[in-house]
């Protein structure tokens, strides 16, 4: 626009200037020229007067035309067209001028003129004819250089006036146009000062331009206002997605990726922003990819998928956008702790199954054996009552524990939350199996500080009892069990080591888990039902305490318990906790396998 401008400013300044110029020669020369003729009109009328009552009229002529300048030429011609006299050459050889235009006039009308140029010599004459009282002519002339003959004489000095004129019309085009646009800039300035946020004067003092300022900071305060609001409405949209525990992932028709949020980032581990790129680059397995083209196409798909040892739930969506175009919608949830829970309940029901039958059929085949009458003798009749007490004993214990790890789980029952002594629980544990480790030959000890907790005493007596328990019945003969209290700052450790069979380091990851039994043979021998240590667990998480498991098989086990001295609200805890708490939100914080 600036070069435009400044050439428009020249191109007008070199065409005024030209027309200047030659309008002035044109009126120069128009006034020469009239000067020139009203000069003639004076000299013939002043010969004309003089003529009067002269004797010799061509010899006053000569006389008197040497007084005139030489520029003018005076011819009198009588009434016959006949040269008389010439002051600028022979009037004998002279052609008649009857039929001279400024003589015909002069016969005619008293007076006539008349111009004549030469085109070879670039003059033009011009003639003034005056008719005298006795019929005659008299005519004069004056020769001068043509309009184009007179502009090239001056060529020369109008052409350094014009550059000299062109030169300033340069410069102040210049100065036109830097003034011309500074309205212009103030208001482009203006306008980038409003697109950017800074402050700027209301009106430029412009007439013109103040209007188109004051519509456009209308509009720019407009846009800035829709921006901001498309901007929170951005922001709100992002958080909540980004607060979802699920992933949520948005896909155009061509299966590029339009948003996710940072759930989604996780769950597929990503590295780089993806947004734009397929669906394939967060997963190329054939569910996923199937999943989507299904949505496409029916408008509603699901599928799972196993991604890093995690079961995800993937539900696709087909949303209808307009000008026919769609998206497709995909919600990804976790949903490995709801199918690890459904597993454990479905093996629970396995495994609860498979234990009260064992006992049920042996009873049963005791029994059918007695009612058959197959065996008489009442040694015989004993053992296989002693074997069916026993039988019946085992699926009563197993009965138990399942009701007693199901009251804890379910937390139903109110706890008597108070500070109790582990020391003290430790020995009333071993008093009580004095007789089982006595049979083994298995020396039990209880060693350390007090360790008072703050939690349910009788929970707690079960916890030692469990773990003790286990140290008796799975060690060997003439082993020991040595029980360790330590204080500590926050909290107390107790320890139960043993001197028996140990367990391999593959399996040390399950002995928490229900129904989980080392060897199965001894285990049966023992009256183990495999659940005293899944009950221990869930009684340390209930107390807020943490597990932790060393063992090496034939050397024997150590298990480390360590429970908070306080309870973050013992109040709380006994209404909240729920099987729930112990089987989903880590029922037990970190267990330790050497």
């Amino acid at each position: 626009m600036k070069k435009s401008i400044y050439s428009a400013l020249v191109s007008i300044s070199i065409v005024a200037v030209l027309l200047t110029l030659l309008a002035s020669m044109w009126f120069y020369y128009s006034g020469v020229r009239k000067e020139a003729e009203m000069h003639l009109q004076q000299v013939t009328t002043v010969l004309a007067d003089g003529m009067h009552n002269q004797p010799v009229p061509v010899d006053w002529l000569a006389a008197s035309v040497a007084g005139i300048d030489g520029m003018t030429r005076v011819t009198w011609i009588d009434a016959s067209g006949k040269v008389r006299f010439e002051s600028a050459y022979n009037a004998d050889q002279m052609e008649n001028h009857l039929e001279r235009e400024e003589v015909k006039a002069a016969l005619a009308h008293g007076e006539g003129a008349s111009r004549r140029e030469s085109g070879t010599l670039a003059r033009e004459t011009s003639y003034y004819a005056l008719r005298l009282d006795d019929g005659s002519v008299l005519r004069t002339a004056v020769d001068r250089g043509s309009l184009l003959a007179i502009m090239q004489r001056a060529l020369p000095g109008v052409l350094g006036v014009l550059a000299v004129i062109l030169i300033a019309c340069f410069f102040l085009a210049g100065y036109l146009t830097r003034h011309l646009l500074q309205p212009l800039r103030q208001a482009g300035e203006a306008v980038d000062a409003m697109i950017s946020g800074q402050p700027v004067p209301y009106m430029l003092g412009v007439p013109e331009l103040d209007p188109i300022l004051a519509r456009t900071r209308a509009q720019q305060e407009n846009i800035s206002h829709y921006i901001d609001e498309i901007n929170d409405e951005r922001s709100r949209t992002r958080h909540m997605m980004d607060t979802l525990t699920e992933g949520v992932i948005l896909l155009d028709r061509g299966q590029s990726i339009l948003d996710y949020n940072n759930v989604t980032a996780k769950i597929f581990q990503l590295t780089s922003d993806v947004h734009g790129q397929s669906a394939a680059a967060l997963d190329q397995s054939s569910a996923w990819l199937t999943c989507i083209q299904d949505a496409m196409k029916t408008g509603e798909s699901s599928t799972e998928l196993t991604l890093c040892e995690r079961i995800y739930r993937v539900r696709a969506r087909r949303t209808e956008s307009s000008n026919d175009d769609f998206t497709v919608l995909l919600v990804v949830r976790d949903v490995t702790e709801t199918a690890l829970a459904e597993q454990r309940r479905r093996e629970f029901s396995a495994n609860v199954s498979h234990e009260l039958n064992t006992p049920l059929t042996s009873i049963r085949g005791y029994a059918e054996l007695l009612l058959n009458g197959m065996y008489h003798n009442a040694d015989e009749v004993k053992n296989f009552a002693r074997r069916m007490i026993q039988e019946s004993n085992r699926l009563l214990g197993l009965i138990q524990n399942i009701m007693r790890l199901s009251r804890i789980e379910e937390a139903n029952e109110p706890y008597q939350w108070q500070n109790v002594s582990l020391h003290y629980i430790a020995e009333q544990v071993t008093d009580l199996l004095e007789m089982q480790s006595e049979k083994k030959n298995i020396r039990m000890r209880v060693h350390g500080d007090r360790g008072y907790v703050f939690g349910d005493a009788r929970l707690l007596f079960e916890l030692v009892l469990n773990l003790a328990d286990n140290a008796v019945k799975y060690n060997r003969e003439g082993g020991s069990v040595d029980v360790t209290i330590r204080d500590g700052e926050d909290d107390v450790t107790l320890t139960v080591k043993d001197t028996g069979v140990g367990i391999p380091i593959e399996q040390q990851n399950y002995i928490f888990e229900r129904f989980y039994r080392v060897e199965q043979s001894r285990s049966k021998e023992t009256g183990g039902s495999g659940l005293g240590l899944a009950i221990v667990k869930h009684i340390v998480a209930l107390h807020h305490g943490e597990l932790a498991l060393t063992s090496q098989p034939k050397e024997g086990t150590a298990i480390t318990v360590t429970l908070p001295k306080t309870q973050p609200d013992a109040k709380e805890t006994e209404k909240t906790q729920s099987a729930d708490d112990v089987t989903n939100d880590g029922a037990v914080s970190h267990v330790v396998t050497k």
